[in-house]
């Protein structure tokens, strides 16, 4: 609905760390400070990948509340 890619296939992410493609329309700065308002962190990729993905953890104590803030706020920021 929002428009996010994962970067790697299932079969090859991991469970703590997923990886998404970095959306035409928005950089890593913009997907990051606007996240940041909302009280997540995002990782940009590493090396030559900076500018082609960006990651979310998925650790901790984390309920449906958290999950629904989230995905709020991803929506929110991939709408602007």
């Amino acid at each position: 609905r929002i428009g996010d890619e994962p970067f790697l296939e299932k079969d090859a992410s991991s469970c703590v760390l997923t990886a998404y493609r970095m959306p035409v329309e928005l950089d890593y700065t913009a997907i990051h400070d606007g996240l940041k308002r909302s009280g997540f962190d995002k990782y940009a990729g590493q090396g030559g990948l900076e500018k082609e993905m960006f990651r979310q953890t998925n650790m901790g104590d984390i309920t449906r509340y958290d999950i629904g803030r989230l995905l709020a706020a991803i929506e929110t920021v991939f709408k602007r």
